[in-house]
């Protein structure tokens, strides 16, 4: 959506994505593509990359609040948020293809743009898991907040309660210009 000063803004002002069990997600169930024809997977595929896509384009900032692990796809749709906090004693990341032989090649092209070229092929090869410091270290996300869920969503209620204060067309074109 394109926002330009005479468009009105919508009544939302931030978007919150956030997990409520030990998984923030888990990206695709590859074994739910077994039974579709390649055009059925890769309509899959398109949806999921469009939401990923959307969530640049949307006029609000988006945020992720990663307590549990983000993985593949889930990195992906972590990666694709504005800003992203993450919960020191839960918050992990991880690209798992190359575990099983395969790549994870979207959510890698993802991570791209928010971490060094060379972390991201470190990620993809080797597979290994990183907590929410190395995460913030490597720019995945804006902020390792000392301990588990409560903590997280404090920080996060306070950052998105700012957010919602200032936005307005000027803050909704600025998301733009920046992307």
């Amino acid at each position: 959506m394109e926002v330009t000063e005479d468009r009105p803004l919508p009544a939302v002002r931030a978007i919150l994505l956030a997990s409520t069990g030990p998984v923030f997600c888990s990206g695709h169930d590859f074994a739910d593509f077994s039974g579709r024809t390649e055009e059925q997977q890769r309509e899959v595929l398109a949806a999921c990359a469009e939401v990923n896509m959307l969530l640049e384009r949307v006029p609000q900032t988006t945020l992720a609040a990663v307590n549990g692990l983000a993985t593949a796809g889930g990195c992906q749709l972590v990666a694709s948020c504005d800003l992203v906090f993450a919960s020191s004693s839960g918050g992990r990341f991880c690209l798992p293809g190359a575990r099983s032989g395969g790549f994870c090649h979207t959510p890698a092209v993802s991570l791209g743009g928010r971490v060094s070229p060379r972390k991201v092929f470190e990620l993809a090869m080797l597979a290994d898991e990183v907590d929410a410091a190395e995460a913030a270290r490597i720019g995945l996300c804006n902020k390792a907040v000392a301990g588990g869920r409560e903590e997280l969503e404090k920080e996060v209620d306070a950052v998105a309660r700012r957010l919602c204060q200032r936005f307005g067309p000027q803050m909704a074109i600025g998301k733009q210009v920046l992307y």
